[in-house]
């Protein structure tokens, strides 16, 4: 049997936040939440995926995603969210990270989530 996912939801939207951990909890993941980029940032290493809220206020989550991808090839995944069309659209240049516009659909949410799952299994 695999291991359960551990992800690190990271958004100061307290309400938003418990949430997300409770839903991703009722589905079997190993979750934890934090409402800053700082709180977290400690924490990111150990975790396969982080869904990072961009607008967190003093360090956003643009500085915590630059962190976890300085990390390396053993980093977590990211998916990105945010409810600033702006910040999304800035940050999405790439294209390589996941990104959720709030309010999200859940099954989005569950779609990035399970695609990341089926690129862990594959490192």
């Amino acid at each position: 049997m695999a291991r359960a996912l551990r992800i690190l939801v990271v958004d100061d939207d307290d309400d938003l936040r418990v949430e997300l951990v409770e839903l991703l909890r009722a589905m079997h993941f190993h979750v934890a939440g934090y409402a800053t980029a700082s709180s977290a940032r400690d924490r990111v290493a150990d975790q396969d995926i982080v869904l990072c809220d961009l607008d967190l206020g003093a360090e956003s989550g643009i500085d915590l995603i630059r962190h976890i991808v300085s990390l390396g090839a053993s980093r977590p995944r990211v998916i990105a969210m945010s409810g600033r069309v702006d910040l999304l659209n800035l940050f999405d240049a790439s294209g390589a990270i996941p990104m959720l516009s709030k309010p999200m659909k859940i099954a989005s949410l569950i779609a990035a989530i399970k695609n990341h799952e089926a690129r862990l299994d594959d490192r």
